[in-house]
């Protein structure tokens, strides 16, 4: 606010100046086209001091720590201060004036305004290496203090270099810019060109109007960016400068044409008359608020283009989202928008779930200015992030329409989300059929295997021993019962080799002791058989362990293929669990990770510090009343071939 103060007050302390310019030339006998160097310009150079001086302002009222604010503002009030001098000097001689315009003088001006390019817009040189120029601008105006000739005629000289090193500078940096900062610059630089081409004409003694109106050209150019391009974030006290000077305007000539047209009517002096005076001011009023409206969407219009309709931007923007379905056509539409409607440089659009992002105009590693969550009452669907011209930020409507883009935009990532989510399932369920195809498929074969190696086995080791009994049987001679009774022990040590056979491949299909004495029992018999015994560990309370006919057929299946690899296996309870943990290079393969998966279990596999690794496989083993009855009478094998 301090700030505010006292750069309003340097623009009123040169509007005074240029007052007193005014006068001071006005009231002098001078053609201000013949006497141009004489009256330094008058008044195209004051009126573009005044210009300028007014423009710092503005821009300090919204950046009180900006440098080219405060080179517009202070640095062209003292220009300002150093013309009125020189009117005084021409006017009344003074010397104390003489003092003030020797100080104050054009290469002053000149050095200011080469600041100016130097630091536009940003308040920044372009990089470190332009750091010697701007210190031969401030050298340039020391050597014209000098009351040498030739120290002089050198500072000029320098000051000419300073002037067109800063310009090029300037259009180095319009090459390197983008979007709406390179519109920006682009005033600025024809300001600086023309300024450039006076000082040439000056410098080769041609007409110096070139360097005045080079000279004023300058805040020009400024202004139409500010106003065009919001150049410094200051076109809403423009706005409304515009507006109040409109309808000012309005309420003045209005009230004063009624007046004239009636008092011309009624023959009278108007303003003697009460009731014709008010129905003067009720015409005004009843015109002033329609004119109100008009005017500023004018001055809306003037000032923001596109901008100045927030509304009809919101429902453009809804427009164009209900047209973009897929994610990749719909993020770079509110990209595009976003930026257009709020004058940022650079928009990108994000969305959290899919992860997916768009920028526009094109991809931009900068860090937002402005930062916005898209969010729902399930939480953050995105993020708004934009990317602001040099020294301006987000006015109140801005962010308003901002937040509104925000919620319509919230709809569309929540859409994208749900979509993407559908997506996800339905892969997921692809998936899950496919590896339910996959494990029938394996089920089936392992089925048709099983069969296969049964059937191969008991012909191997069951028929062998049968076949010839048919054959023997016919052959007995009753008439000799010697032979006979050989030939039925024969046959009858064959059956019983038959049935020893037939009980040996029956323990490998299904064991009759997990069927008449449970898991434990039987996993133990298994081991004994195969010589593992050492390598199992029972916990305590499994003695007596009973399950459903499923879930131990597919607990003792599965610890007999772990123990067949393992080092050691131990099968303990935990937590309503039964578990199987084997321990060493155990390699479970598809089958039983199937038998797990049907009975509800889990398995896991983890690698120890020694190197070796573990498998898990937990398995419910809570039973209902009636699965605990069904287990216990459950039926059994043949006693022939149980025992």
């Amino acid at each position: 606010m301090r700030t505010a103060r006292v750069a309003w007050g340097l623009a009123g302390l040169a509007a005074l100046c240029s007052l007193a310019i005014t006068v001071l030339y006005l009231t002098a006998d001078v053609n201000p086209v013949t006497d141009a160097t004489e009256i330094d310009g008058f008044p195209v150079t004051t009126l573009g001091a005044l210009l300028a001086t007014v423009l710092g302002a503005l821009v300090l009222s919204r950046h009180p720590r900006h440098p080219v604010g405060w080179l517009l503002c202070a640095g062209q009030t003292g220009t300002v201060l150093g013309l009125a001098a020189d009117a005084c000097v021409f006017r009344i001689g003074s010397p104390t004036a003489l003092v003030v315009a020797g100080f104050f003088g054009g290469a002053y001006a000149a050095a200011v305004t080469c600041a100016v390019f130097l630091l536009v817009p940003d308040g920044r040189l372009p990089s470190r290496r332009w750091q010697p120029v701007l210190a031969l601008v401030g050298l340039s105006y020391l050597s014209s203090l000098v009351p040498l000739d030739g120290v002089r005629a050198a500072g000029a000289v320098t000051m000419a270099t300073a002037a067109v090193v800063a310009v090029v500078a300037l259009v180095l940096r319009l090459r390197r810019a983008r979007g709406a900062g390179r519109r920006q610059l682009r005033w600025v630089v024809a300001g600086a060109l023309l300024l450039a081409a006076g000082l040439a004409m000056f410098a080769a003694g041609l007409t110096p109007w070139g360097l005045y109106l080079g000279f004023a050209a300058v805040p020009v150019c400024a202004g139409i960016a500010i106003l065009r391009y919001r150049l410094y974030d200051i076109d809403i006290i423009i706005n409304r400068a515009i507006v109040l000077a409109v309808l000012a305007a309005f309420v003045a000539v209005g009230y004063v044409s009624l007046v004239v047209v009636v008092g011309a009517a009624l023959g009278t002096h108007l303003p003697s008359r009460f009731w014709p005076s008010l129905a003067v001011l009720v015409v005004v009023a009843l015109a002033f608020q329609p004119l109100r409206q008009r005017v500023l969407r004018f001055a809306d219009r003037l000032v923001y283009g596109r901008r100045a309709i927030p509304y009809e931007a919101l429902s453009d923007f809804t427009r164009l989202l209900s047209r973009s379905r897929a994610g990749d056509q719909l993020l770079p539409v509110m990209a595009e928008s976003l930026a257009r409607r709020t004058g940022a440089a650079y928009a990108r659009v994000s969305a959290e779930l899919p992860a997916l992002s768009a920028s526009w105009p094109h991809p931009t590693e900068l860090g937002p200015d402005v930062d916005v969550e898209v969010r729902d009452e399930a939480g953050v669907l995105g993020r708004i992030a934009l990317v602001l011209p040099a020294g301006r930020g987000l006015l109140p409507a801005e962010r308003r329409l901002l937040h509104d883009f925000a919620a319509q935009a919230s709809l569309a990532l929540r859409n994208l989300r749900l979509e993407a989510q559908l997506r996800d399932q339905a892969e997921q369920v692809e998936r899950q059929a496919a590896a339910l195809e996959s494990s029938r498929s394996r089920l089936l074969a392992a089925q048709d295997d099983e069969r296969c190696r049964t059937a191969a086995i008991i012909e191997r080791e069951v028929v062998r021993h049968l076949r010839p009994i048919p054959d023997a049987v016919v052959r007995l001679d009753p008439s000799d019962p010697d032979a006979a009774l050989s030939t039925l022990s024969r046959l009858e040590q064959a059956t019983e080799e038959a049935l020893d056979a037939l009980r040996e491949v029956t323990h490998g299909v299904y064991p009759a002791l997990l069927t008449h004495r449970g898991l434990i029992a039987a996993l133990s018999g298994h081991a004994t058989r195969t010589g593992r015994s050492g390598a199992l560990t029972i916990g305590t309370g499994l003695a007596d362990l009973r399950l459903s006919e499923h879930l131990e057929s597919a607990a003792y299946f599965c610890a007999a293929a772990l123990l067949a690899e393992a080092e050691a296996l131990t099968v303990a309870s935990e937590h309503g669990v039964l578990v199987l943990q084997a321990t060493g290079e155990p390699d479970p393969d598809d089958g039983v990770v199937d038998r797990v998966e049907a009975a509800g279990g889990r398995l896991t596999r983890s690698a120890n510090a020694d190197g070796r690794s573990t498998v898990r496989v937990e398995l419910p083993v809570q039973l209902s009343a009636a699965s605990a009855q069904a287990a216990s009478s459950r039926s059994v094998p043949s006693e022939d071939l149980a025992t």
